[in-house]
Protein backbone atom coordinates (compact mmCIF):
# COMPACT_ATOMS: atom_id res chain seq x y z
CA UNK A 1 0.00 0.00 0.00
CA UNK A 2 2.37 2.56 0.92
CA UNK A 3 4.54 1.49 -2.72
CA UNK A 4 0.97 2.64 -4.53
CA UNK A 5 0.37 5.98 -2.49
CA UNK A 6 4.21 6.97 -3.32
CA UNK A 7 3.35 6.36 -6.65
CA UNK A 8 0.21 8.26 -6.71
CA UNK A 9 2.68 11.31 -5.14
CA UNK A 10 4.64 11.07 -7.96
CA UNK A 11 1.97 11.55 -10.65
CA UNK A 12 -0.16 14.21 -8.99
CA UNK A 13 3.54 15.81 -8.75
CA UNK A 14 4.52 15.44 -12.44
CA UNK A 15 0.67 16.70 -13.17
CA UNK A 16 0.79 19.14 -10.57
CA UNK A 17 3.85 20.68 -12.65
CA UNK A 18 2.11 21.07 -16.04
CA UNK A 19 0.59 24.50 -15.94
CA UNK A 20 -0.14 26.82 -18.13
CA UNK A 21 2.53 27.92 -21.43
CA UNK A 22 5.20 30.08 -20.33
CA UNK A 23 4.21 33.56 -21.54
CA UNK A 24 7.16 34.96 -23.92
CA UNK A 25 7.96 38.13 -25.02
CA UNK A 26 5.96 39.26 -27.64
CA UNK A 27 7.55 39.80 -30.95
CA UNK A 28 5.40 42.47 -32.66
CA UNK A 29 5.82 44.81 -29.57
CA UNK A 30 8.60 47.00 -30.93
CA UNK A 31 10.66 47.15 -27.83
CA UNK A 32 10.90 43.21 -28.57
CA UNK A 33 12.16 44.12 -32.01
CA UNK A 34 14.64 46.12 -30.74
CA UNK A 35 16.26 44.07 -28.22
CA UNK A 36 16.48 41.05 -30.74
CA UNK A 37 18.14 43.16 -33.19
CA UNK A 38 20.60 44.55 -30.37
CA UNK A 39 21.30 41.10 -29.36
CA UNK A 40 21.79 40.15 -33.02
CA UNK A 41 24.29 42.61 -33.32
CA UNK A 42 26.03 41.74 -29.96
CA UNK A 43 26.27 38.43 -31.35
CA UNK A 44 27.77 39.10 -34.49
CA UNK A 45 30.40 41.30 -32.50
CA UNK A 46 31.38 39.14 -29.95
CA UNK A 47 34.41 37.30 -28.80
CA UNK A 48 33.08 35.29 -25.66
CA UNK A 49 31.88 32.65 -28.21
CA UNK A 50 32.09 31.53 -31.59
CA UNK A 51 29.56 33.17 -34.16
CA UNK A 52 30.00 32.00 -37.50
CA UNK A 53 28.05 34.56 -38.82
CA UNK A 54 24.53 36.75 -38.88
CA UNK A 55 22.23 35.38 -36.13
CA UNK A 56 18.35 35.39 -35.97
CA UNK A 57 17.23 35.94 -32.58
CA UNK A 58 14.42 34.62 -30.23
CA UNK A 59 13.90 36.89 -26.97
CA UNK A 60 12.74 34.33 -24.36
CA UNK A 61 12.92 36.67 -21.74
CA UNK A 62 14.45 39.68 -19.80
CA UNK A 63 15.55 40.56 -15.89
CA UNK A 64 17.20 43.74 -15.42
CA UNK A 65 20.24 44.24 -17.78
CA UNK A 66 20.33 40.33 -18.50
CA UNK A 67 18.41 39.32 -21.76
CA UNK A 68 17.70 35.12 -22.29
CA UNK A 69 17.23 34.22 -26.12
CA UNK A 70 17.64 31.61 -28.87
CA UNK A 71 20.14 32.52 -31.49
CA UNK A 72 20.75 30.60 -35.16
CA UNK A 73 23.45 31.50 -36.55
CA UNK A 74 25.03 30.47 -40.12
CA UNK A 75 27.56 31.85 -42.22
CA UNK A 76 31.15 31.06 -43.95
CA UNK A 77 33.91 29.99 -42.01
CA UNK A 78 36.16 31.34 -44.25
CA UNK A 79 35.60 33.30 -48.31
CA UNK A 80 36.52 30.20 -49.79
CA UNK A 81 34.49 27.20 -47.95
CA UNK A 82 31.73 26.49 -50.44
CA UNK A 83 28.92 25.58 -47.08
CA UNK A 84 27.92 27.39 -44.45
CA UNK A 85 28.86 26.31 -41.41
CA UNK A 86 26.73 27.41 -38.12
CA UNK A 87 24.58 26.77 -34.78
CA UNK A 88 21.16 27.47 -32.74
CA UNK A 89 21.26 27.34 -28.93
CA UNK A 90 20.14 29.37 -25.92
CA UNK A 91 22.25 32.44 -24.92
CA UNK A 92 22.76 34.68 -22.39
CA UNK A 93 23.19 38.34 -22.41
CA UNK A 94 24.46 40.22 -19.63
CA UNK A 95 24.81 44.00 -20.82
CA UNK A 96 27.28 43.27 -23.52
CA UNK A 97 28.65 39.80 -22.18
CA UNK A 98 27.46 36.63 -23.93
CA UNK A 99 27.57 32.95 -22.59
CA UNK A 100 26.00 29.94 -23.73
CA UNK A 101 25.70 26.40 -22.11
CA UNK A 102 28.54 24.02 -22.98
CA UNK A 103 28.19 20.55 -25.02
CA UNK A 104 27.45 17.52 -23.71
CA UNK A 105 26.61 16.08 -20.21
CA UNK A 106 26.84 19.57 -19.00
CA UNK A 107 24.39 21.66 -21.29
CA UNK A 108 21.28 20.55 -18.45
CA UNK A 109 23.49 21.95 -15.78
CA UNK A 110 24.50 24.91 -17.00
CA UNK A 111 21.00 25.95 -18.72
CA UNK A 112 19.58 25.15 -15.26
CA UNK A 113 22.10 27.55 -13.61
CA UNK A 114 22.05 29.72 -16.78
CA UNK A 115 18.17 30.68 -17.12
CA UNK A 116 15.07 31.31 -15.25
CA UNK A 117 13.56 27.49 -14.17
CA UNK A 118 10.80 28.65 -16.57
CA UNK A 119 12.72 29.61 -19.21
CA UNK A 120 14.53 26.47 -18.63
CA UNK A 121 11.73 24.15 -18.76
CA UNK A 122 10.49 25.53 -22.16
CA UNK A 123 13.78 25.32 -23.53
CA UNK A 124 14.15 21.43 -22.62
CA UNK A 125 10.40 20.76 -23.49
CA UNK A 126 11.74 21.73 -27.30
CA UNK A 127 8.49 24.27 -27.29
CA UNK A 128 8.68 25.55 -30.99
CA UNK A 129 7.47 29.14 -29.52
CA UNK A 130 11.20 29.55 -28.71
CA UNK A 131 12.88 29.58 -32.25
CA UNK A 132 13.73 32.53 -34.39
Amino acid sequence: MPRRIAVLVLVAAAIGGCGEPVDLPNRTDPAVQAEEARIAAVLESTDDIWVPGPCEVRLLGQEGATSYAWANCEGYEADDLPEKSGWGGPVRIDGDRVSQPRDGNLNGTDIREMFPVELADVIFAGDERIYP
